[in-house]
């Protein structure tokens, strides 16, 4: 251990009350929580909604809802490139990526760049 972390810890128990291996339990449990939940926030837990949302959509091909319409068909085809079943790929995860550009794109209309 570290002189700061120590010099930390003794600080810690001073001001507390509580013994230096009370504190250093503590901290350990606060880090684990902390770590689990920077996990289930950085990734997406969940499988698929039952209808398809821009949100869902833009998850899948990975890009903003709001993409124009070029970055939409090139997340598609990088991601079809990938999981085509042709290719080995799953025809479900296949039918999900075709949904989502087709609702991103039916979604975007007129505003978006043709």
């Amino acid at each position: 251990m570290n002189r700061f972390i120590a010099n930390v810890i003794k600080a810690a128990s001073s001001i507390t009350g509580l013994d230096s291996d009370t504190i250093v339990k503590s901290v350990t449990a606060y880090g684990r929580m902390v770590s689990k939940k920077w996990n289930t926030l950085h990734y997406y837990q969940g499988g698929f909604e039952k209808e398809m949302t821009r949100r869902e959509a833009g998850q899948i091909l990975g890009i903003s809802p709001l993409s124009d319409r070029k970055k939409i068909e090139t997340a598609h085809r990088r991601l079809m490139f990938i999981n085509h079943p042709d290719k080995g790929g799953s025809p479900y995860l296949a039918s999900k990526i075709n949904e989502a550009k087709d609702h991103l794109i039916k979604k975007a209309g007129a505003g978006f760049k043709q």
